[in-house]
């Protein structure tokens, strides 16, 4: 189950933004819906992002490169799996990931796009006992 305005997809829950904001600012915002920006691990995740989003707006996720080696991490601590996801863009400092379709940019992450939030879906229990 998922909340209202928000898609489900394999047990988690997805919710896009209409408004463009920073990084940060959107980071911020999934926090308030006690979510996350999205953190993708599998290709059937990253296709179904592209296709909702019809692949016609650039959307910030939760991937940065802003520590000291400039690797690609995720908002969980994962790093990217490049050979999954490659990055066009070089990892800058203040870089960020958006993503467009199913591929990966390096962007400042002082630039303003949408954004997309992901949290758990929730199980609801049949009640269904063994007598």
């Amino acid at each position: 189950i998922c909340p209202p305005d928000w898609l489900p997809h394999s047990d988690k829950c997805y919710w896009f933004s209409t408004e463009s904001k920073i990084w940060n600012r959107s980071r911020e915002d999934c926090s308030a819906k006690s979510s996350r920006l999205v953190v993708i691990q599998k290709l059937d995740e990253m296709e179904f992002i592209g296709s909702s989003v019809q692949e016609k707006y650039l959307v910030w996720m939760g991937l940065s490169a802003n520590g000291p080696h400039r690797t690609w991490t995720w908002l969980d601590g994962s790093l990217l799996n490049q050979t999954l996801f490659p990055v066009k863009g070089s990892a800058e400092k203040n870089s960020c990931g958006v993503t467009k379709g199913s591929s990966i940019r390096s962007e400042t992450c002082s630039g303003e796009y949408r954004w997309v939030c992901q949290k758990d879906a929730l199980w609801i229990d049949s009640g269904s006992s063994a007598l």
